[in-house]
């Protein structure tokens, strides 16, 4: 009882230190949302080499219904490129996205053969940056196994890391990381957890500047308090063998780590969160470590506990900082809010902001944008029940004004460019909700010519190639319906 007290007077002790905030936090440009319709969510994102946004997760069409492997792209300027859902990957979740080398996207995730099944097999796919699906391979053996996210290697493949339930009467389950090469195949798997009376879970995996990897999640001791768990970091070599292990927090805790990443001179800055059980209270947890594992400090950030912030995410900032993201209750309402945290390599807090989200919203990724400034992306619970959407933002560098681009809460149809146009032409138009769209075409005596969409769009600007070169010479009418609103806009072709 007296190191459970003195745990939380550790944590609200640091929480009322406060710190002094250097800099002004980073500035809305543009915000988009994908949801309205059934249940989206996002939990990785990755920048291509164009600037744009792709993200993964997974998409629902109703409570408790099938989940199905999800992704999307969103362009630098925060317009709506595509979404995909894959119904043949059912019961799937993407989990991890990366832009690979050769300009694919490359996915990982997990999935199982019914709804009611916990065995889990690992996934990782290959999409192409129009969206197709170009690949999917399983990965793992009989056991079950979910991947939580991915690291790329030196010779073109990657490192998975989530964890792995063994099943057959083991009581643990293991820390799993497994290699796999260009084309999907497994090189090696590894589980890895302190003793057979513990259970461990993987969350994020890096690759080390010195070689290997260093894999983070959480580890909790059955014969400690049933709440209590530590963060776990494993340093692994190339070929998966460990290097040293290390447990960090309290054990009187629920300390769970998120994420991590690799200073400049090779430590490690491990986030998570930290809670006691049957208290309304929550903090973030950030602890530096020496790139031999030695623990160098330990930070709460100064946020308030009753308003449970939560970690998902840390990246270096463009001031050579770093950034943690995740989610706060809100001041502007029920529900939660963006939160972004900045920190210098002491730990100490420079500036926090929190972003209005209208639901219960957390940031699952902070990237730095291509063109300067950084790319928030995230979930948010629309209804406070079962509907999440995908929620982007991008923002400023710290201490700069940005020129505010807002969600769009029109339905318009652009038209055509350019028009009069000569076999092909651009059709544009913007929804201020995700929704099924029509877009049919007409000659001027009223007849159908094409079905151009008849799918699912979601909010924002669209764009579309039209090529009628199948089509004579004259004048079409281009009508656009989505739910109780139409418009049509006049083409003419001219050959």
């Amino acid at each position: 009882m007296i190191n459970v007290r003195l745990s939380m007077l550790r944590i609200l002790g640091l929480i009322l230190a406060g710190s002094v905030l250097l800099a002004q936090p980073p500035s809305v440009v543009w915000e988009w949302q994908i949801g309205g319709t059934g249940d989206y969510i996002a939990v990785d994102a990755t920048i291509t080499e164009l600037g744009d946004v792709a993200f993964s997760g997974s998409h629902a069409t109703s409570l408790n219904g099938d989940r199905y492997f999800f992704y999307g792209m969103v362009s630098a300027d925060g317009d709506c490129l595509w979404t995909r859902v894959i119904d043949t990957l059912r019961y799937a979740e993407a989990n991890g996205i990366l832009s690979s080398s050769d300009g694919n996207l490359v996915m990982v995730g997990d999935r199982s053969d019914s709804l009611d099944n916990w065995m889990r097999d690992g996934l990782i796919c290959t999409a192409g940056l129009s969206g197709s699906l170009l690949a999917v391979h399983d990965v793992g053996g009989p056991q079950s196994e979910e991947i939580e996210s991915f690291a790329p290697t030196p010779d073109g493949g990657h490192v998975l890391c989530g964890y792995r339930i063994p099943g057959g009467g083991d009581p643990g389950n293991d820390l799993y990381l497994a290699k796999v090469d260009s084309s999907g195949s497994v090189i090696w798997e590894r589980g890895y957890r302190p003793t057979i009376q513990s259970v461990a879970r993987g969350m994020r995996v890096i690759p080390v500047h010195a070689g290997g990897y260093a894999a983070i999640g959480s580890v909790r001791f059955m014969n400690n308090p049933p709440y209590a768990s530590e963060y776990y970091l494993v340093r692994i070599n190339e070929d998966g063998d460990t290097l040293w292990t290390r447990f960090y927090g309290d054990t009187n805790l629920e300390d769970e780590a998120t994420s991590l990443a690799e200073t400049s001179d090779g430590d490690f800055i491990l986030v998570g969160n930290s809670a006691v059980e049957d208290l309304p209270v929550c903090t973030i947890h950030l602890i530096r470590v020496s790139s031999a594992g030695n623990e160098l400090w330990s930070r709460v950030l100064p946020l308030p506990t009753w308003r449970y912030p939560w970690a998902q995410d840390i990246t270096a900032s463009l001031t050579g900082d770093w950034i943690v993201g995740g989610q706060i209750e809100s001041l502007h309402g029920n529900g939660f809010d963006y939160l972004l945290v900045c920190i210098n390599s002491n730990g100490d807090t420079l500036w926090h902001a929190e972003y209005p989200t209208g639901g219960d919203g957390t940031v699952y990724r902070i990237l730095p944008a291509v063109d300067d400034g950084y790319i928030a992306v995230g979930t948010v619970l629309t209804d406070g029940f079962s509907r999440h959407a995908v929620r982007a933002l991008r923002l400023t560098r710290e201490n700069q004004a940005a020129q505010y681009k807002p969600l769009p809460t029109a339905f318009t149809m652009l038209g055509n460019y350019p028009n009069p146009f000569n076999s092909t032409t651009q059709i544009e138009f913007i929804l201020p909700t995700t929704q099924r769209v029509s877009l049919r075409l007409y000659d001027v005596l009223g007849r159908e010519v094409a079905v151009l969409m008849n799918e699912v769009q979601t909010a924002g600007k669209h764009q579309m190639m039209f090529n009628a070169s199948g089509l004579p010479s004259g004048v079409y009418l281009c009508r656009l319906e989505a739910g109780e609103m139409m418009q049509t806009r006049k083409m003419v072709l001219l050959k």
